[in-house]
């Protein structure tokens, strides 16, 4: 696309804003004029609403190149029904734009606009009733009964990993003031998981023996809708040395503290009594985690059952690459004797953990 048919599309994506009145219009407008994203058409079929009313959305005329919704999405109720009607009203390859309140300036607010004997004891009732309640099965329908799903807590993991559940890739977002403008494309189709995880037990699709995809349980360390959008925290941040991705923005406070002792992984005692896994061996890793492994390892590994406590139990490595060669050597080991392999890795696990104090970064 040429500079100058960059510049005809945003002005005609900024003149959508002409003659409404609202604090963040010039960041706004700025944020479309730094953006090569939007071409002609899509900026021509724009629409530019303010609500959280779904008949409102309803009523617009599709297909729409550009829509831009001034309301925040903390305010609207079903957020997920939301996301896909725009989907429906937006031809493939166009574009929204909305906006939020993140966590982190939603605490400060709450920390710093109150006396300091009121401060944290508000703040911690915020936590628990507008991010713990609506992810306790039952209590959920209490809170969105009261709150009709007003000023509800949104992480970037979960604006991201829904708007990637329905279809959307998200490209850029900026700050503007306490709120986030984020720009998002309909690239695909939504996802056809019908139940998406939210809850703290959850059951996520692994790699299992043989290449069968096996439903592994946890505990969740990560914000709700963060599996949607790993491939594309991949591509931002790509892994550390322990084999994670670096700076994972996904990762929740209390889901830190509960990595770190292994803590998520207790449920997983569900799947060794099942038999998906065995007590030793490679942990079940993602779809986007193998793909990542070169092909002789993929293949060894799917002649193995994943397990529970992990030949990598440090995570101590200077590397991806070096990740490959312990987890290879000990598939390796294993296919030749896999008792004695087993035996040997289970002691050096519990010597290494219970005497030695390792943890998981």
């Amino acid at each position: 696309m040429s500079p100058q048919k960059n510049a005809h599309s945003h002005l005609n994506a900024c003149a959508k804003l002409d003659g409404l009145d609202f604090i963040e219009k010039e960041k706004l407008v700025e944020l479309i004029s730094l953006n090569t994203y939007f071409d002609d058409a899509c900026c021509r079929e724009g629409e530019v609403i303010s609500t959280a009313n779904q008949v409102e959305l309803d009523t617009l005329t599709a297909p729409l190149g550009l829509l831009i919704n001034l309301t925040k999405i903390n305010n609207i109720r079903r957020l997920n029904r939301y996301f896909l009607s725009v989907h429906k009203k937006i031809h493939l390859g166009g574009w929204i734009i909305v906006k939020y309140q993140s966590l982190e300036v939603r605490k400060m607010e709450l920390l710093n606009h109150l006396p300091k004997a009121l401060s944290l004891p508000f703040y911690y009732f915020d936590f628990f009733f507008h991010r713990v309640f609506p992810r306790l099965r039952r209590i959920n329908s209490l809170y969105f009964m009261i709150t009709k799903g007003k000023n509800r807590a949104l992480s970037k993991a979960e604006v991201w990993g829904r708007l990637h559940y329905c279809g959307f890739e998200v490209l850029n977002e900026v700050e503007v003031g306490k709120e986030i403008f984020l720009i998002a494309q309909k690239t695909q189709e939504p996802s056809r998981d019908e139940n998406p995880s939210y809850y703290p037990f959850i059951k996520l699709d692994r790699i299992g023996l043989h290449g069968e995809i096996i439903k592994i349980h946890k505990l969740r360390t990560m914000h709700p809708y963060s599996e949607y959008i790993q491939n594309k925290v991949y591509e931002l941040t790509n892994l550390g040395t322990s084999g994670k991705i670096k700076d994972d923005f996904r990762i929740t406070g209390w889901g830190k503290v509960l990595r770190k002792y292994w803590l998520d992984e207790l449920p997983q005692i569900i799947d060794l009594l099942c038999g998906k896994i065995k007590l030793v061996g490679i942990r079940a890793m993602s779809k986007h985690y193998f793909s990542l492994y070169p092909k002789e390892y993929q293949e060894m590994f799917v002649k193995v059952k994943p397990g529970l406590l992990a030949p990598l139990f440090d995570e101590n490595t200077a590397g991806f690459d070096e990740i490959v060669e312990v987890e290879g050597r000990y598939l390796k080991k294993y296919l030749q004797n896999p008792v004695k392999t087993d035996i040997e890795y289970f002691w050096k696990t519990v010597t290494n953990v219970f005497f030695k104090g390792t943890r998981s970064q």
